[in-house]
């Protein structure tokens, strides 16, 4: 992540990381992650929405620099 003067951050998207099997690992990644390297951003991608997050979903939006919820759909 630090190896030459590149930006390098982090992205996390699909599968779904925020389904219920996910969600403590993902928050664990999120939370070591910007622990070390806290001017880092961490992008997130799912399919839930953040008004339908559990409480334990809304954990992990203290890490995270951008959110894109809700269901992917394509225009073409």
């Amino acid at each position: 992540i630090n190896k030459n003067s590149v930006q390098r951050d982090l992205s996390i998207l699909g599968g779904e990381p925020l389904c219920p099997e996910n969600v403590d690992g993902v928050i664990e990644v999120c939370e070591k992650f910007k622990a070390k390297f806290p001017s880092k951003k961490i992008y997130m991608w799912t399919g839930y929405t953040v008004d339908d997050f559990t409480e334990r979903q809304k954990e992990v939006l203290k890490y995270l620099d951008v959110l894109v919820d809700g269901p992917l759909s394509f225009i073409f």
